[in-house]
């Protein structure tokens, strides 16, 4: 549950991003659906690592006890907080590079 909410929140971040970087730029009709494609596309994708990554950190401590577990799942969730502002900025990056490609 805790994986697929911090999926979520990271993917939300990359359309959001995406969306600004068109308001920021005064973008047409054109450029807000362009936005919302790049975002979209940077959503599932990152949905994908994260699920993936999520999936292989299970995989590498279900043989560990329970506290490492626990020690190896906080450390991932920290991961995924740090990296929100890092996806925010690269969703506003990789779309206003492809809208100035675009256009």
């Amino acid at each position: 549950m805790l994986l697929t909410l911090s999926a979520a929140v990271s993917s939300v971040t990359f359309l959001a991003s995406a969306v600004l970087a068109a308001k920021n730029t005064h973008a047409a009709i054109g450029g807000y659906v362009l936005a919302i494609i790049i975002g979209l596309l940077l959503a599932a994708c990152n949905a994908w690592v994260v699920y993936k990554a999520g999936e292989r950190v299970a995989n590498l401590t279900s043989s560990s006890s329970q506290s490492r577990q626990e020690w190896f799942g906080r450390a991932f969730f920290l991961a995924i907080l740090l990296w929100l502002p890092l996806a925010a900025f690269l969703g506003n990056w990789v779309a206003l590079a492809v809208m100035r490609f675009a256009a």
